[in-house]
């Protein structure tokens, strides 16, 4: 049945398809080109004619709303080449409907498997095969009429720039070429500035090869280098100095691969349309997957800015994405005994390896030392530092006595675990016999694997602790991490860090758990506050965890504001703010917004986005957009013993200079009870006033009042 709502989302879908052309996640953005293409009447309306087929025919497939833009783009583009090059009778709308169906079918048979089997995305293939499919059947139909080339003269740089935009969309026109530049502009400036990039490079390399300037080069090679470096520089890659140089590199082989196959399919009655493109955006990010860098976005395809402000936040929050994030895989405070480059045996390619044992006024065993069990970390619990599988295991090997060595089984007894990506991690020397875990087992972080031991290349009992490229205990080892750490260096106190690489002699305590938590994560458990603003009238506002189709935690306000929400064992952690305007809602993200759940975490930092501050600040944001949009937020959080609460402030400062400062009460059980923010004499104040419960089948709606002390 038919109804407003699956209108609306079926236009909604075609609007994000058309801004895919321009490889823009924008719904508005995809208004405006519609109506562009309609620049040229007969080119917008078959146009739209193939995006409609290939989007109903990926509902009659049953995809995923998340991959209808892509059916979509793949449509248009066939739609837009087939008006651009034959004239349209009743035998051109027939192989329209053909070809878009056929793109849709090519399509869903792609699109999985590419991203399962390399995690490369489609893109354009299914109109690049399609639109051939289209010319080698056009040959055999003397009912279609081919267009004569209108291509555009160009008449300057600027000419040639928006003439190979409107290319993109099969109508050299630099008319349309500057809207939908402008349209790039406004929507992303990484983007419209990888696009001039791409252009730069592209016409350099032809200028290089041809030996003069190329300014009349064709627009099908050169919007085949500014989309290569639109996509490899910043839709793909979160943007940076190596993702711009990757973007560079993209467009140059692009440029080079639209001239060579340019040669081998005009003979053959083909045009290379955006298959340059293609190839080198998949050499250059699967280049980028096997290095690590520079760091891909993965399935979450946003504008780049976003993707930037991302990436800032996970760095801050989870380390550099080249290196393994994981938990201690111990409890309690242990000391590294050898660090990453040791001068023991972390060289070469097991460099990045960690040894840890445990000490109490400098010593690491009790009585004279002469027996393993004087040793205070043997027989002490080892824990799983993540998820993953157990692929091996040794767990016969004979502890050493004090100071001898087994070379013959230098890893002694071990557990090998592997992660979801591919690595490996290596808890080594345990003790005979003590390893509880079975081969193929799925363990969790915390879980118990074994105990501390001293078997194979171990004089004195410790964890050896690394990460390995394959499965192996003499494989390469790759950089990692941990996790939610308290560490000590020597001659000073113990500091919270959200990640930390520790060194030689370091004291890492695994900051795991904790009371202190802003909010449950409970799906339709919800929290009533009264705000107000410069002590006026309170008002009403709510908060409400629910869960998503992907399973993830959403925190959505009354509002209709919402972000992503995360709660591990050490920190309660919001991103991806989105939805409505709701300044009570940002202030509530920048309070507690990355809250450590341990007791022991007294001073940490993030780096929010400026875009949570109040609206008098929008002109700054909007001025400094995209690359200076973190702030420095410090934070401080101490245990009122008479309220028997937590205090947490936070400072928030951009550029040097202070924008903000928040003060907040956490309690056990009822997270965050009251919330102070101030700015340029401006006063926010949020009070919690009770809790409720969303109804559901079974499950009746409730609500209850909660006492605050503030």
């Amino acid at each position: 049945m038919i109804t407003h709502h699956s209108i609306r989302i079926f236009c909604q879908h075609l609007a994000q398809g058309y801004a895919w052309v321009l490889l823009m996640p924008s719904t508005r953005a995809g208004m405006v080109l519609i109506a562009a293409t309609f620049a040229a009447p007969r080119l917008g309306i078959i146009g739209l004619l193939g995006a409609s087929i290939t989007l109903l025919t990926a509902r009659g497939l049953r995809v995923t709303e998340e991959l209808s833009s892509v059916y979509v783009f793949n449509g248009l583009l066939t739609g837009l080449f087939l008006a651009a090059h034959y004239q349209i009778n009743l035998s051109l709308l027939l192989l329209l409907i053909a070809v878009c169906v056929l793109a849709a079918l090519i399509t869903h048979s792609f699109a999985n498997v590419m991203w399962r089997f390399s995690q490369l995305p489609v893109l354009s293939l299914p109109f690049v095969l399609a639109a051939w499919m289209a010319q080698l059947a056009a040959t055999g139909y003397g009912s279609l009429v081919p267009i004569a080339d209108a291509s555009h003269l160009s008449t300057s740089w600027l000419d040639t720039f928006l003439t190979s935009v409107a290319s993109i969309f099969f109508q050299p026109n630099p008319y349309l070429g500057g809207v939908l530049f402008i349209t790039l502009l406004i929507t992303s400036r990484t983007l419209a500035f990888l696009a001039v990039v791409g252009f730069c490079a592209g016409l350099a390399w032809h200028s290089v090869l041809i030996g003069y300037v190329a300014m009349y080069a064709a627009p099908s090679w050169i919007f085949n280098a500014m989309l290569a470096a639109m996509a490899t520089g910043g839709l793909f890659v979160v943007p940076s100095v190596g993702g711009l140089l990757l973007g560079t590199v993209s467009a140059l082989l692009a440029a080079l691969l639209a001239a060579a196959i340019s040669q081998c399919l005009v003979p053959m009655g083909l045009a290379p349309i955006a298959l340059p493109f293609l190839l080198s955006t998949w050499l250059c990010l699967y280049g980028a997957q096997r290095t690590g860098k520079p760091a891909l976005v993965g399935t979450r395809i946003q504008l780049p800015e976003k993707s930037l402000e991302d990436g800032r936040l996970a760095r801050t929050r989870l380390g550099d994405p080249a290196s393994v994030g994981l938990t201690p895989p111990f409890m309690g405070a242990w000391q590294v005994s050898q660090g990453r480059d040791g001068e023991h045996t972390h060289r070469g390619i097991w460099r990045d390896a960690l040894d840890f044992i445990v000490t109490e006024n400098g010593r690491s065993f009790q009585g004279n030392g002469v027996a393993v069990e004087d040793f205070f970390c043997f027989g002490l619990p080892i824990v799983a530092p993540c998820y993953g599988q157990v692929v091996q295991l040794q767990n016969t090997v004979i502890d050493n006595a004090i100071g001898e060595v087994n070379l013959r089984e230098n890893w002694g007894n071990y557990v090998l675990i592997r992660l979801y990506e591919g690595a490996y991690i290596l808890l080594a020397h345990c003790r005979q016999h003590s390893i509880t875990v079975q081969l193929g087992e799925w363990v969790s972080a915390g879980q118990i694997l074994a105990q501390c031991g001293n078997s194979g290349r171990s004089p004195q009992p410790h964890l050896h602790f690394s990460v390995l490229r394959y499965a192996s205990p003499e494989a390469e080892t790759r950089p990692f991490h941990l996790m939610g750490v308290l560490l000590q260096a020597e001659n000073s106190s113990a500091v919270f860090h959200l990640w930390a690489n520790p060194a030689q002699n370091d004291t890492v305590t695994a900051a795991w758990y904790g009371a202190v938590r802003p909010l449950s994560l409970r799906v339709g458990l919800g929290r009533s506050y009264r705000v107000r603003v410069n002590g006026g009238q309170w008002q009403s506002w709510q908060l409400t965890p629910q869960l998503n189709l992907a399973g993830q935690f959403l925190l959505v306000s009354d509002s209709g504001a919402y972000c992503c929400c995360e709660e591990s064992g050490a920190v309660f952690a919001c991103y991806g703010r989105e939805g409505a305007a709701d300044v009570f809602f940002d202030l509530w993200l920048l309070a507690v917004g990355c809250t450590p759940s341990s007791e022991q975490a007294k001073q940490w930092q993030d780096s929010p986005p400026t875009r949570l501050l109040p609206h008098r600040w929008q002109w700054l944001m909007s001025l400094l957009s995209p690359y200076a949009t973190q702030m420095t937020a410090h934070y401080a959080r101490n245990f009122d013993d008479a309220a028997r609460v937590w205090r947490q402030s936070g400072e928030f400062q951009l550029l040097g200079k202070q924008m903000m400062r928040i003060e907040t009460t956490l309690v056990a059980d009822n997270g965050l009870t009251y919330l102070l923010a101030t700015s340029g004499g401006q006063r926010w104040e949020m009070v919690l006033e009770g809790g409720f419960q969303t109804g559901d089948t079974g499950v009746p709606e409730r609500e209850w009042a909660i006492a605050t002390s503030v």
